[in-house]
């Protein structure tokens, strides 16, 4: 055993957050038990060498049953680095009842935070269960972009009704094997209040750039200091991609008069796509595309909107669809390929009756 305090500690602090109070708590079966008692850790390394960078693992990090405390924060110096141990990093059991929040948490065997020490303890509606940290339900997140100096995360979170919450947000290079991240760096927080449906939408924009294909992952904690289990990973996407590529007609002349864009992720819609090139060139009856009406690019991420309507053939007999945007009105009748991506053609500003 690293450090047993055993039962009914009080105010004990193992660690600080100044220079040269942190402990290297490694090898052990365990490397922090906490049976009872209130307790503050912070500013360790549990799990690694001196450095911080290499396991010296212990079977489990910490593991708390009927404790109440802190386990890192967000203020200087008070983060602990929990990684390369053989089980969890953080166990609590029974009626524990601990904050966790600011740590380096990475490579261990078992989940980041394990919440009765069963694995992923699944939400429920309205966060009415009980047990260790009262098995705080964690966030849902839809959404995670990268880009202009922030990182966007948008999701949800169901928990008590009409309660206040902290969202902890982490990014790590790679999602833990359950699907359930962990945290190697805290990218920030946001503060989210339940309505009368137990449910609270976020759209957190952090102030931190986070790599494009790593991971991001989030807690929650209530009122009283109870953390949840880390969420589900989410893969970072760029938040705004512009493609450049030439448009042409049908007889391979450059179009002037001519935009591309490609944006992803745009308002609060996590799932809108919109890839366009408008052509402000009215187009020639032969530039029409002769490709089958299902061949054609649909406006967001392939599902068709509800004001979208075929037209039918034309008078030449070539297919044509309708989109209905707001403030303009296009009549899009291409489909293009151009450097691996889906564009379409259309006219602007021009209705073909």
């Amino acid at each position: 055993m690293g450090i047993d305090l055993g039962y009914s500690s009080t105010n004990t602090v193992i660690g600080g957050s100044l220079p040269g109070e942190g402990n290297l708590i490694s090898g052990n079966v365990t490397g922090i038990s906490v049976y009872s008692g209130n307790f503050s850790i912070t500013g360790n390394r549990i799990g690694t060498d001196v450095s911080g960078s290499s396991p010296i693992p212990n079977g489990r990090g910490i593991r708390s049953i009927y404790g109440f405390g802190t386990i890192g924060g967000i203020a200087a110096g008070e983060s602990n680095t929990i990684a390369f141990n053989i089980n969890a990093g953080v166990a609590l059991e029974a009626s524990a009842s601990i904050s966790v929040r600011g740590n380096v948490i990475h490579s261990n065997g078992g989940l980041g935070i394990d919440l009765g020490s069963s694995g992923v303890t699944p939400n429920d509606p309205g966060d009415a269960d009980s047990g260790a940290n009262s098995l705080q339900n964690f966030p849902v997140l839809a959404l995670a972009l990268s880009g202009g100096g922030n990182t966007t995360v948008q999701g949800t979170l169901n928990s008590k009704l009409s309660a206040n919450y902290i969202l902890d947000f982490y990014s790590s290079p790679t999602c833990d094997a359950s699907g359930f991240g962990e945290g190697s760096v805290y990218l920030g927080s946001s503060t989210v209040t339940t309505d009368a449906t137990n449910l609270s939408s976020f759209n957190a924009i952090l102030p931190s750039v986070t790599t494009i294909g790593q991971f991001v992952t989030a807690t929650a904690t209530d009122s009283q200091g109870k953390t949840s289990e880390f969420s589900q990973c989410r893969l970072v996407s760029p938040s705004v991609v512009t493609i450049s590529g030439r448009v042409a007609d049908s007889a391979n002349q450059p179009l002037s008069n001519t935009s591309t864009t490609d944006r992803r992720g745009l308002g609060n819609d996590p799932y809108q796509q919109e890839r366009t090139i408008l052509v402000h060139k009215p187009l020639g009856r032969r530039e029409l595309c002769r490709q089958p009406l299902a061949d054609e690019f649909r406006f967001r991420s392939g599902k068709p909107k509800s004001d979208e309507r075929p037209l039918g053939p034309d008078q030449s007999g070539l297919h044509r669809r309708e989109d209905r945007i707001p403030n303009r009105r296009h009549r899009f009748a291409c489909v293009e390929r151009d450097i691996g991506a889906a564009f379409r053609r259309g006219r602007d500003s021009q209705r073909r009756r």
